[in-house]
């Protein structure tokens, strides 16, 4: 940030308040309690009385969200108790940071500022995507698309040749979205593993282990 001028932070700055307005204002707009979202606080009710072994008799779908969503709801409940004001936090919160992660992913990539307009244009999406479109269930799925894009920041600033802390923690993230919810490996991972393919044997840009 130190090296982009006064207008420059300035445009991001406003960019980056108006998405927060903006997933404020279409996450409250558009808020609806399905079982996805009553999931983790209804868990999180019969863990906070009977420990975690409560979870093996909670039947639970291929979408199990164990080690992705629970960890994170959890502090969070944890600290501030687990209500709908909470619940809409998160979803902002998500809603937010995944609209702000690919501006900066794009950014990265063009060093053009107005990358950082698709911050508020992708915090104001519609009802339909939110009922049926990529960012569905706001409050679970939908943190999968996080942890795919924290692991593609991570591809990208990754320019050593040799296995380092940024390989093993995009593996790390890999495995627990893809253990939480499967469909992270059609989307992200098989990409990812594609593109560390190609450049570890086509670019000669890895080492091979």
């Amino acid at each position: 940030m130190n090296t982009f001028s006064l207008n420059t932070k300035t445009f991001i700055m406003v960019n980056v308040l108006i998405c927060f307005f903006f997933s404020c204002f279409f996450v409250t707009l558009h808020f609806s309690a399905d079982g996805d979202v009553a999931n983790t606080p209804t868990t999180w009710n019969e863990v906070s009385k009977y420990g975690i072994l409560a979870l093996k008799y909670w039947g639970r779908t291929t979408d199990s969200w164990y080690l992705s969503v629970y960890p994170i709801h959890y502090i969070v409940f944890y600290l501030f108790g687990a209500s709908i004001t909470i619940i809409k936090f998160l979803e902002i919160a998500q809603i937010f940071s995944l609209s702000i992660t690919i501006a900066f992913i794009c950014y990265n990539e063009t060093k053009n500022k107005f990358s950082f307009l698709l911050a508020p244009i992708l915090s104001s999406l519609s009802s339909f995507a939110f009922s049926v479109g990529y960012i569905a269930h706001p409050a679970s799925h939908n943190i999968t698309n996080l942890y795919g894009l924290f692991c593609v920041l991570l591809f990208i600033f990754n320019t050593k040749k040799t296995i380092n802390v940024k390989d093993v923690l995009t593996c790390f993230l890999s495995i627990i979205a893809a253990v939480s919810d499967p469909w992270f490996l059609p989307s992200y991972y098989l990409p990812l593993l594609i593109s560390i393919a190609y450049k570890a044997f086509y670019k000669k840009e890895k080492d091979i282990r």
